[in-house]
């Protein structure tokens, strides 16, 4: 079995289950916006998208432009969480690619479901990595603190570029 370490990036969208025709030109969006992002493994989640980066640190964040721009005509606003970690790369799907998995996935997205449409929120873990490499994005943070999200204790950032993200701040529950 092959781990990896490097970025984590979960995306899905905001109200996907009630947008109705809406919802196949949202998935054709998502597809196409993957073809463009440099990512290293990819999983689905029915109206999400998990991705696994292990080259440079800022490639998740540019994803979310990718993202953004492609699904914007649809009408469904996308939230993303990223985190940093190790993850497993699994068993090959039927188009051969590996399909990551283990304890860095799970925590991007509980990083995610804490967020709304268009929020992007930052584990401090993807935090730390990245501010290491370019202080200068700490203008963009927002600590949002401490929370506790299904079992698990997780430091959170808000981003905001004045693009991506979402200058409003998520209403957190369970602060620890």
């Amino acid at each position: 079995m092959n781990t990896a370490r490097g970025s984590v990036l979960w995306c899905d969208g905001e109200g996907y289950s009630s947008a109705g025709q809406m919802q196949e030109k949202f998935l054709d969006a998502l597809v196409s916006a993957s073809k463009e992002i440099s990512w290293r493994y990819l999983r689905d989640s029915g109206d999400g998208l998990g991705m696994f980066f292990d080259r440079k640190l800022t490639d998740p964040l540019n994803a979310v432009g990718v993202l953004n721009r492609h699904t914007a005509s649809t009408g469904i606003r996308l939230r993303f969480g990223i985190h940093f970690g190790e993850v497993i790369l699994g068993h090959k799907d039927s188009l051969d690619t590996q399909k990551p998995y283990g304890d860095a996935m799970n925590l991007g997205a509980r990083v995610m479901s804490m967020g709304k449409g268009g929020h992007v929120l930052l584990s401090n873990e993807y935090v730390e990595m990245l501010t290491s490499s370019d202080p200068t994005v700490h203008s963009k943070l927002y600590d949002l603190g401490k929370i506790r999200v299904k079992g698990s204790n997780l430091h959170l950032f808000n981003y905001w570029d004045g693009t991506n993200g979402r200058p409003e701040l998520p209403a957190l529950k369970n602060p620890y």
